[in-house]
C-alpha cells in the first residue's frame, strides 16, 4: 500500500495492521469444523505413544506381580522354636524382691501368674501346637483379709499388679492392717478402688494381751544378813580394806580412804576422818572412841639452823660464758643459760645459712627463740670481726640467691631478670632499683653483697 503524503508514519502503521488481519482472517472463516480436529503425521504418533504411557503406568502395579519368579516358602520352624522356648523362659518382671518372682516359686505359689498367660507347649519337640493366648484375669469380689491375702487373690478383687507388689511389701515390711482405712495408706489404691472393696475387707480383731495379775508371793525373800561389825582400836593412817569393812563401813568409804592416803593424804585428828566423801556422820560417832592415831615423828634440827635451809636448793644457774657468735660451737652456744641442744643447733644453721653474722641482733631471728631468752644471753655475746660470704651480684645465679635466708625464689627470679635486661650492676646500691627489694630488705642485705 502506498503512503500518501498527507498520512502521517503511525495512521499508515496502524491502517496496515488492520488490513493484514482482516486478510488472514477472511479465509479462517471458510475452513470446515473437521479442520479444528486435524493432525499431521507427526503429532498422531505423539498422541497415541502418551495414550499408551498412560495405560500401561495405570495396570502395570497390577499386573507386574504375575511376571516375578516364584520363591522358595521360608522355613519359620527354627524361629517358631525359638519364640516357643522364650515364651517357656519368660517369667514377669521382678518389682519386689520377695522369693515368689522365681519361676519354680512360681509354680507352686497359689498359681498367682496362671491367669497372664495360657499356652500348650510340649518340650519334647519344639513346634507350636497352637497359637499363645493370653487371657486377663477375671474380676470378682469376695471378702479378703489384706494381712494375709495373696497376689492372685489381690489381683483378682480388681487390682493392678503393681499396686498388690506395693501392699505385700508394706507388709513384709512390718507394715499390718489394723482397720478397714488403713488400705487408703497403700500407695497406688484408688478411692474408687477402695470404696469397691471397702465392705469386702474383713480383718479380725486382734486380741489384746492381758496384763499379768500380780500375785504377792506367800514368802517374802529373806533379807540378807548383814555382816556382824567389829569394834577395836585402829588408825586411819595405817587400816586396811578389811579391818574397814569389818568396823562396818560400806566398800565406797573404804576405797575413798584409801585413795586419800596414796594421794598423800594423812590423818592428823580424829576429826579429820571426816573429810572422807560419803562418810556418815552416823558411822563417825560410832567409831570415834576406837581412833587412835599415832603421832608423826618430827626429825629435830640439832644445828640449830632455819627450817627453810632444809629445803632442796635449785640447781644453781651455771657461770656466766662470753661466747663469739661467729666462732662459737654447738657446745659453746649450751653453756649459755636457756640454750638447748635444739637452739644450739638452730643458731649453728642459721649462721651458716647467712654467710655469718654482722650483728648481734640477728641471733633474735632464730626460728622459735623467745625476746626474753634472747635478752637474758644478750650480755654474754661478742661479735668479733670476721670475713662474711658475700654473693657476687652480677655472676650469682638463681639458686645462689635463693639459698639466702633473705631471700626467696620470687626475689631471685627478679634480681636475675633486672640483670638481664639492664646488664651488670655497677655497684651495690643499684640494687635498690629492683621493684621487689624494699628499702628495709636491702639494709639487711647489704652486708652480704658485692660486685665484683
Amino acid at each position: 500500500m502506498a503512503n500518501p503524503k498527507n498520512i502521517t508514519t503511525f495512521e499508515y502503521t496502524f491502517k496496515q495492521y488492520i488490513s493484514d488481519i482482516y486478510s488472514h482472517s477472511k479465509p479462517c472463516q471458510m475452513d470446515s469444523w473437521k479442520d479444528q480436529f486435524h493432525f499431521t503425521r507427526t503429532e498422531r504418533r505423539g498422541v497415541i505413544g502418551l495414550s499408551v504411557l498412560i495405560v500401561l503406568t495405570f495396570f502395570f502395579p497390577h499386573v507386574y506381580i504375575y511376571f516375578l519368579p516364584e520363591e522358595e516358602p521360608t522355613d519359620f520352624t527354627e524361629f517358631e522354636a525359638q519364640v516357643e522356648a522364650f515364651y517357656d523362659a519368660y517369667e514377669p518382671p521382678k518389682t519386689k524382691p520377695y522369693a515368689y518372682n522365681s519361676r519354680n516359686n512360681y509354680k507352686n505359689y497359689d498359681d498367682k501368674y496362671n491367669d497372664n498367660y495360657d499356652r500348650n507347649y510340649s518340650s519334647s519337640n519344639y513346634k507350636k501346637k497352637e497359637k499363645t493366648t493370653y487371657t486377663k484375669s477375671e474380676t470378682r469380689l469376695f471378702s479378703f483379709n489384706p494381712n494375709t491375702a495373696t497376689y492372685k487373690e489381690l489381683t483378682t478383687l480388681g487390682l493392678s499388679g503393681k499396686t498388690a507388689n506395693t501392699l505385700i511389701n508394706f507388709r513384709e515390711k512390718g507394715g499390718k492392717f489394723y482397720k478397714k482405712e488403713d488400705l487408703k495408706k497403700v500407695y497406688g489404691i484408688k478411692e474408687a478402688d477402695y470404696e469397691r472393696l471397702e465392705n469386702y475387707v474383713d480383718i479380725p480383731a486382734t486380741p489384746k494381751k492381758e496384763k499379768p495379775i500380780y500375785e504377792p508371793k506367800d514368802e517374802a525373800p529373806t533379807p540378807k544378813e548383814k555382816p556382824e561389825i567389829v569394834y577395836f582400836p585402829f588408825d586411819p593412817n595405817t587400816a586396811t580394806f578389811g579391818e574397814f569393812m569389818k568396823l562396818g563401813l560400806t566398800k565406797k568409804v573404804a576405797n575413798n580412804i584409801i585413795n586419800y592416803r596414796e594421794k598423800g593424804g594423812q590423818f592428823r585428828q580424829k576429826e579429820d576422818l571426816q573429810k572422807i566423801y560419803s562418810l556418815q556422820t552416823e558411822d563417825y560417832n560410832r567409831l570415834e572412841s576406837y581412833i587412835k592415831i599415832t603421832p608423826v615423828e618430827v626429825p629435830q634440827n640439832t644445828d640449830k639452823e632455819p627450817i627453810a635451809q632444809l629445803v632442796k636448793n635449785p640447781k644453781p644457774r651455771p657461770a656466766p660464758v662470753n661466747i663469739n657468735i661467729n666462732t662459737a660451737t654447738d657446745e659453746d652456744w649450751q653453756q649459755l643459760y636457756g640454750i638447748g641442744p635444739t637452739y644450739a643447733k638452730r643458731i649453728v644453721k642459721y649462721r651458716n645459712a647467712l654467710g655469718g653474722f654482722h650483728s648481734v641482733n640477728q641471733i633474735s631471728e632464730v626460728y622459735g627463740l623467745a625476746d626474753s631468752t634472747f635478752q637474758n644471753i644478750r650480755p654474754q655475746l661478742q661479735l668479733d670481726p670476721a670475713p662474711i660470704q658475700q654473693i657476687n651480684l652480677n655472676t650469682a645465679t638463681q639458686d645462689d640467691f635463693k639459698k639466702h635466708p633473705y631471700l626467696d625464689w620470687k626475689r631471685a627470679k627478679t634480681i636475675v631478670a633486672y640483670r638481664d635486661n639492664h646488664g651488670t650492676f655497677s655497684a651495690v646500691d643499684d640494687l635498690k632499683k629492683v621493684r621487689a627489694i624494699s628499702s628495709d630488705l636491702f639494709e639487711k642485705l647489704k652486708p652480704y653483697l658485692t660486685v665484683e
